[in-house]
């Protein structure tokens, strides 16, 4: 901004003239790095401030835009002219650089280079990334930025052409049963709010077509706000998916850029006592807000962080008779500090919060207050300290904020070679009755197994823990994948399985097992709840009273009774070795 005196006349030709305090390297409240970076292009700047003034651009802009003119505000010339002053400075600086546009690009990449290189900017290698051609995913995949989850994409498929769409999507008013579920599966993920008003209230806000739908082959149909989706042609290849931003990208992102200054600044507020840079915690803040802006189960967090910005870092001062008489003289009657003492180091700012162990309220209770050998401990809160301290209440942090309901229990069962794995769940309403029960059973012998999880003595009781804790697992990929558990739950949504192994309830609460192959087990079942956004907590069942589960996991050849009951269109078919496999990195 730009501070003008009032009362007097000014022009915008006249504050043309005036340094705009922008933030590159000149003095700005959005710049809160410390110390100030210099002020690399100072010198240009001054140059082409004099080409603004010996060109009248001011007013010719004001004309410009009244006449709502096409044609570009400076003509070729003036277009040259400012390339080659740009040139001469970089050249300047030990950089030299070409002012020549290259074929087949509309900029001056090399002088960009230059530019980059001399300012030491993030993207330097972006010039040159345009200069040989950016692929569009159709002649040459598109590779993966790091900064999205990559994947792996299918091959071309065989004999498909080159798919030209020259006409937006459709309006998702065509088919409402399927963007009432996408509408509301974003409404459920907190991205989404319901207008009072309907329909009539939506096209006052956003315009009669705010949105498309999109459906193609091979993909999921999507809601869009504009007539273009990337992947849109069955040969385009793009190896990453962009999503909204979770906690688990978060805790990626921390581990990824462990001396990034996010990161130091979000572990430094997870342990009480730390002191915090005020300054820091407010950037952070800024960018958590922006992060979260859809994650709304984040947001108790985000309000303890808020609490703790606004802290008053407490001063303690021990003053005598003339500092009390001279800092009553300075108190507002909301006890702030409005001027320096001069007796003592009080700043301005600073609010009166105590005196020994009485808090005081008036000017004429700090005069009337007792004193110690002629002292008075005094305490002061400073809400504009440099540093705030993280305090206990700051530190926990709400992730889950949901429970899901139902029954459900696992059981294995080892003898010899042999292995079987069994569980079920109770769908949400059904009677407790076995032909209700969605359920799942796997044999497992010694062959199947990979090599980490075999036992030495070839006997697979010896392992039978590990085994009790990857049934759990399949049961809960069985209840993501029959949705019984919702994908799109505000938050992380904790379920509860019931085992009758006890030291598998331990290990699965502590995540920790010193033991091979529990432990590769564990890792497997913390990265597939991560991924699912899931917190899987077991509840010890005595084992007689987990009888379903155990004649699940021996099979139909030993419990013919209670398998007749059951319906076989309820039963699932975990694929098991994938899963175990998840933890091996």
């Amino acid at each position: 901004m730009v501070q003008v005196p009032s009362g007097l006349p000014h022009s915008l030709d006249a504050c043309g003239l005036l340094r705009l305090k922008d933030g590159g390297g000149i003095d700005s409240t959005a710049d809160w790095y410390l110390p100030k970076g210099v002020d690399l292009l100072a010198e240009l700047r001054s140059q082409f401030l004099e080409l603004v003034c010996e060109w009248q651009l001011l007013p010719r802009l004001r004309s410009h835009v009244a006449q709502a003119s096409r044609e570009p505000l400076l003509c070729e010339d003036e277009v040259q002219c400012v390339r080659q002053r740009l040139a001469d400075f970089l050249m300047s600086k030990g950089f030299p650089c070409k002012v020549e546009v290259p074929p087949g690009q509309p900029l001056t990449l090399d002088l960009w280079r230059a530019l980059l290189l001399f300012c030491d900017d993030i993207d330097v290698k972006l010039p040159g990334i345009l200069r040989e051609g950016v692929p569009t995913g159709i002649l040459e995949y598109v590779l993966p930025s790091g900064v999205w989850r990559a994947v792996d994409k299918p091959v071309r498929p065989e004999g498909v052409e080159l798919e030209i769409l020259d006409e937006p999507w459709g309006s998702a008013l065509e088919d409402p049963d399927c963007v009432m579920r996408l509408v509301q599966a974003d409404v459920e993920a907190g991205f989404a709010d319901w207008i009072p008003g309907g329909v009539e209230e939506a096209r006052c806000l956003f315009g009669a077509n705010c949105a498309g739908l999109v459906k193609k082959a091979g993909s999921e149909p999507r809601l869009v706000g504009d007539s273009s989706i990337g992947c849109a042609n069955q040969l385009s290849r793009i190896r990453e998916k962009i999503e909204l931003p979770s906690l688990f990208d978060v805790e990626q992102f921390v581990s990824r850029h462990p001396s990034d200054r996010i990161g130091v600044a979000l572990r430094a507020l997870v342990q009480e006592g730390n002191s915090v840079c005020r300054r820091e915690l407010r950037q952070l803040l800024g960018m958590l807000c922006w992060f979260t802006t859809g994650t709304r189960w984040l947001r108790p967090w985000l309000s303890e962080l808020f609490h703790l910005l606004f802290k008053q870092q407490l001063r303690f001062q021990k003053l005598d008779a003339a500092q009390v008489h001279e800092l009553a003289g300075v108190l507002s009657d909301s006890m702030r500090v409005l001027a320096k003492c001069r007796l003592s180091d009080i700043l301005p700012g600073w609010q009166l919060l105590s005196v020994g162990s009485r808090e005081v309220t008036t000017k004429h209770e700090l005069l009337g207050l007792p004193h110690r050998g002629g002292w008075w401990w005094v305490k002061f809160g400073d809400p504009a300290s440099a540093k705030v301290k993280v305090i206990n209440e700051c530190v926990p942090v709400p992730l889950v904020v949901s429970n899901a309901t139902g029954l459900a229990a696992a059981d294995a069962f080892a003898e010899g070679q042999t292995a079987g794995l069994g569980g079920w769940w109770l769908p949400a309403g059904a009677p407790l009755r076995p032909e209700c029960l969605q359920y799942f059973f796997v044999r497992i012998s010694l062959d199947d197994l990979p090599d980490w999880f075999r036992p030495a003595s070839g006997d697979l009781k010896s392992c039978i823990a590990a085994l009790e804790a990857l049934a759990q697992l399949l049961l809960l990929a069985c209840r993501v994948e029959a949705q019984e558990v919702s994908q799109h739950q505000v938050g992380w949504l904790a379920i509860r399985q019931m085992c009758d192994n006890l030291g598998v309830v331990g290990a699965s609460a502590k995540q920790l097992s010193l033991k091979r192959p529990l432990a590769a087990v564990l890792q497997s079942c913390a990265l597939f709840c991560s991924r699912k956004r899931l917190t899987l907590r077991l509840s010890h069942v005595a084992g007689e009273r987990n009888e379903w589960a155990d004649m699940l996991s021996r099979g139909a050849d030993r419990f013919n009774d209670f398998w007749q009951k059951l319906s076989p269109q309820r039963r699932c078919f975990p694929k098991w070795k994938e899963l175990l496999a998840l933890g091996q990195v």
